[in-house]
């Protein structure tokens, strides 16, 4: 019997926000980190240094370091989508009462038993379940068909794990 049915479609823009996600959840530190690095390399190149060329490279360091910052994130959306083999693909989700099974349409099938999620997040549009923190499930929100709020109480209790937002 499904308790819940919800659906995916994975596309170059969703395989990069969810690449994001997943940078975000294993290492939380590393933005805030990295900000701020880029964030006291300009601001010393404007008032520390004395030198226009010492002054020129900490600012151009900074500036960088700034527009570098997502590269991993994309760099692994890429990858993931090159293993796939396809531009887009969706995933049909069955929530069960034993285990999750995931249906694609380019027939790469699986199941998920609930003891192997490790994290569960949310944002504004999507959850993300994690069996491990290299991997994570997406959903659409709107694509659940018996409610969102049921489906996140259903996995808490089935996972044993609560929900994080993530901004």
């Amino acid at each position: 019997m499904k308790a819940f049915t919800a659906a995916m479609h994975y596309n170059k823009d969703t395989n990069y926000r969810l690449a994001r996600i997943i940078s975000r959840v294993r290492t939380p530190w590393r933005l805030p980190v990295l900000y701020l690095i880029c964030i006291l390399s300009i601001s010393s190149g404007f008032f520390y240094f004395t030198g226009i060329l010492s002054q020129l490279a900490v600012i151009a360091f900074g500036c960088f370091l700034f527009t570098s910052i997502q590269v991993p994130a994309k760099a692994r959306a890429k990858q993931s989508m090159d293993a796939v083999g396809a531009e887009a693909f969706t995933v049909i989700y069955s929530f069960q009462q034993n285990c999750l099974t995931l249906t694609s349409t380019i027939g790469q099938d699986n199941q998920l038993d609930y003891s192997q999620i490790i994290h569960l997040a949310e944002d504004r549009e999507y959850l993300y379940v994690f069996s491990d923190l290299s991997s994570a499930y997406m959903i659409e929100k709107a694509s659940v068909d018996k409610g969102c709020r049921e489906l996140k109480t259903f996995l808490s209790l089935k996972s044993n794990q609560a929900w994080k937002y993530i901004f």
